[in-house]
């Protein structure tokens, strides 16, 4: 096991290391970014990222990816979201999973 491995495993708080078999996995960027944009004072992720009903968010995955909408609500337990699009033909409502949305800051 490599020493910078070892290091990360046995630091206070981590439980374990994304990877298959003994081999680490590389985290996207993206992931790395909305994670590190979610931390907050405390130190801990926040993991809704504070959208509430009216938040602009911007669609992150999927055939949506960068298209913004306005979130209306949580569906199913907070793991998908219903976000309005308006749309050349009028508004549309998609449920989406949460981790698709990223707050836009507008």
């Amino acid at each position: 096991m490599p020493a910078a491995l070892h290091a990360v495993r046995f630091t206070r708080g981590v439980t374990g290391v994304v990877s298959t078999a003994d081999r680490p996995i590389a985290i996207d960027d993206d992931i790395i970014a909305t994670i590190r944009e979610r931390i907050g004072a405390d130190g801990l992720v926040e993991l809704d990222a504070g959208i509430g009903a009216g938040d602009r968010v911007t669609i992150v995955e999927g055939p949506f990816q960068g298209i913004e909408g306005v979130f209306q609500r949580s569906l199913n337990e907070h793991q998908r979201v219903a976000v309005l699009l308006n749309i050349v033909q009028g508004s549309i409502t998609l449920n989406l999973p949460r981790t698709a949305l990223r707050k836009t800051s507008k």
